[in-house]
């Protein structure tokens, strides 16, 4: 078997430097396979051209990356940035059967500060969630400029700034956030939008990976569903509330995030066994 590596340049690539609105698009999306036997050994100090940014992401086997006096092993999940040229190598191992991966090329100098921010405050590898929006975005990407054609352009290029910002978020997450897992997260969030409506997809927008993965770990760690969490999270809020003094239902419902007022006191009467209109009276009598 021969290895694989179809890569794709972006179709508006001489517009990309004339317009300040797509900034974010990359230069180059390309995909690769390289197996034991084909040798694989790239040195950051030779390489030619323009200064760049390497964005690339393991999808399964072991690849290798010597940076900073140090050597890392690269496995799923697993991704670096680099400037190139620089003074680093990355290969495949001897010992690695294969080594597959996704990689993204930036090159317009306003992408490039956000990276550099990203590498000072973050390092050079981190970890990324395969069902994520940055690899999401990433494939989304690699897709567009695969077809050659790309119909928005401002569509692409929103693709490409949701891949950066994620980026920044995902990858600035510390051992200790991962450790505590997403119930700290979701607080925070909850907390910060007690007023407002909370739906799965915010919860997991602002944690960094898609619908479905977000809402199975969750359940996984929590026991409970993500919006049952939210909905016991913004009934508990409203005991508070009542707690600190008289307070009309409608504001009541309005300070917790409801719209409907109705709704509110249905929740409440399903969770509490009464109506907040008794409770308040059981408290205040």
């Amino acid at each position: 078997m021969t290895k694989e590596m179809p890569f794709y340049i972006n179709p508006m690539d001489g517009e990309c430097l004339k317009s300040p609105f797509l900034f974010p698009l990359p230069r180059k999306c390309g995909y690769e396979r390289n197996i034991r036997g084909t040798p694989y050994f790239v040195d950051g100090a030779s390489r030619p051209g323009n200064t760049r940014i390497l964005f690339k992401y393991t999808i399964s086997g072991e690849g290798e990356l010597a940076l900073n006096g140090k050597c890392r092993r690269l496995r799923s999940g697993d991704a670096f940035l680099v400037e190139v040229p620089g003074n680093y190598v990355y290969r495949l191992p001897e010992d690695s059967a294969s080594w597959e991966f996704l990689y993204l090329v930036f090159w317009h100098p306003q992408a490039l500060e956000i990276f550099r921010d990203i590498i000072a405050e973050c390092g050079n590898i981190f970890r990324l969630n395969p069902d994520g929006i940055v690899i999401q975005k990433a494939w989304t990407l690699f897709r567009l400029f695969r077809s050659g054609e790309i119909n928005d352009k401002y569509a692409a290029s929103l693709s490409a700034w949701e891949f950066l910002m994620n980026l920044c978020r995902e990858a600035g997450r510390n051992d200790e956030d991962l450790r505590n897992g997403l119930v700290p997260m979701v607080d925070a969030y909850c907390s910060s939008r007690m007023e407002s409506p909370v739906t799965v997809e915010d919860l997991a927008r602002h944690c960094g990976y898609s619908r479905g993965y977000f809402s199975r770990r969750f359940q996984k760690e929590c026991g409970i569903a993500p919006l049952d969490y939210v909905m016991k999270r913004k009934l508990e809020h409203a005991l508070k509330l009542m707690a600190g003094g008289r307070i009309g239902i409608k504001e009541l419902a309005f300070r917790c995030g409801f719209s409907d007022q109705g709704y509110f006191t249905r929740r409440f009467r399903r969770y509490y066994g009464m109506s907040p209109t008794r409770y308040i009276s059981t408290i205040y009598r």
